[in-house]
């Protein structure tokens, strides 16, 4: 028998091996970053505000181990844009559409988008229609955004637009509760700071991707 020191046969692999650089990136913040040729450095492509829109163009050191979370401390601070999946899924519709459009649109503001935006603020706050239409209301969006200088939104077209809402919202009730088995309601009552009761009937459940849902259904008016 031969007992001495065996040989070690050395498997040599074949192919380049995978470097953070050639890995797919699968993170939701490249879409916001471009690579520079010949550089350690990223390239912000998310719209500013202050250039009308236009790319960012910040440079944002690449981490070699693939981490990124220097980009979206970027996002998150700069351009307040977070992580998709901290969005919360009970939110209204409206809302995370005009924000979608926000983005896709690099902040191009139209017509559309502006009574939209406008349509929202008067019903989370519970505006009076006349509100859009004064003065110091119209100025103000005029030094924040020039171009609705030349953009009407009188207040027929806002309740236009609320209605509209109002309508989708009950869709996406509808929508969402098809879904769903079991539900559990509840009836809220409050009274708000200057003596104003509010009711509020609200239904609750677990979707089939268990998930918690809460949704406001009615809120019938209180004498």
């Amino acid at each position: 028998l031969h007992t001495g020191p065996q040989p070690i046969k050395q498997h040599h692999q074949t192919g380049t091996p995978q470097h953070p650089s050639n890995l797919a990136h699968k993170s939701w913040v490249w879409s916001h970053f471009e690579i520079l040729a010949n550089s350690n450095k990223l390239e912000c492509l998310a719209p500013d505000r202050k250039k009308g829109g236009k790319s960012c163009g910040a440079l944002v050191a690449r981490d070699m181990i693939g981490s990124t979370k220097l980009m979206s401390e970027h996002l998150k601070t700069v351009h307040h844009i977070f992580t998709p999946s901290k969005e919360k899924s009970n939110q209204p519709l409206l809302p995370n559409l005009i924000k979608c459009q926000c983005v896709k649109q690099c902040l191009i503001v139209t017509a559309k988008l502006l009574r939209q935006a406008i349509g929202y603020l008067v019903a989370e706050v519970d505006l009076p229609f006349s509100k859009v239409e004064w003065p110091s209301f119209v100025h103000l969006l005029e030094l924040l955004i020039p171009q609705t200088t030349n953009m009407e939104y009188g207040w027929k077209s806002i309740k236009s637009i609320i209605d509209q809402m109002f309508i989708a919202h009950t869709q996406h009730i509808e929508k969402t509760l098809s879904c769903i088995t079991h539900l559990s309601f509840a009836a809220k009552t409050w009274t708000s700071p200057n003596m104003k009761a509010f009711m509020a009937m609200t239904a609750h459940s677990i979707s089939p991707e268990w998930n918690i849902v809460d949704l406001l259904v009615a809120m019938p008016a209180v004498k």
